[in-house]
């Protein structure tokens, strides 16, 4: 599975794939173009990722959103994970492996989906459906949330930590949204940037 595929439901309920890696990687260009404009950056603030360099400001996001790591609010006031990163045993179909690029989180129905961190949304993506997902650019990290029924940002708009970027879609009687980190290209376990939940 090519690492910027996003999973999805069609309307008859099958398992469909989007490829968001045109979004993930668009982030990315927003700091060729910047350089491209003639900005100084630092030599110092290179990326991991790539041989552009990143611009002050977004530097120092990226060194507040690490900073951060096991810190991060849940992207839903309430919820449970329910299906986890990376690859692993699908939970009803033995002997059948899937693989996760983010983690689902149950919640409530209706349920708001906030940011886990303050940033850019660089992307509003319309999966096929009428489901959605939202790209928020933290300096050189992106937070991806999908299986979002609406959405309340537009592409551009600067968001706040905690702030309401839509609404959670409810299938089956289950609410889910499935949070995805990434830094540049490189596909990241959310569960170890979110706040640990006390049983």
């Amino acid at each position: 599975v090519f690492p910027g595929n996003l999973d999805y439901k069609d309307a008859s309920g099958a398992k469909k794939t989007i490829d968001i890696s045109p979004s993930v990687a668009g982030v990315n260009s927003a700091i060729a173009e910047a350089k491209a404009a003639g900005k100084e950056m630092p030599t110092s603030s290179k990326t991991a990722s790539s041989n552009l360099t990143l611009t002050p400001e977004a530097l120092k996001l990226s060194e507040n959103f690490m900073a951060n790591k096991g810190r991060l609010p849940w992207p839903v006031e309430k919820g449970n994970i329910v299906e986890f990163f990376g690859t692993h045993e699908h939970p009803e179909i033995k002997g059948v492996m899937v693989q996760n690029n983010g983690i689902d989180i149950k919640t409530n129905g209706a349920a708001s989906v906030r940011a886990v961190f303050n940033g850019t949304v660089s992307g509003v993506i319309q999966i096929p459906g009428g489901l959605n997902a939202v790209l928020i650019r933290h300096g050189e990290y992106v937070s991806v949330y999908a299986n979002l029924k609406s959405v309340s940002v537009k592409n551009g708009q600067k968001v706040s930590t905690k702030q309401n970027i839509g609404q959670a879609n409810t299938e089956d009687e289950l609410t889910t949204v499935e949070l995805q980190i990434w830094k540049g290209m490189q596909k990241l376990n959310p569960k170890d940037w979110l706040v640990p939940k006390s049983n």
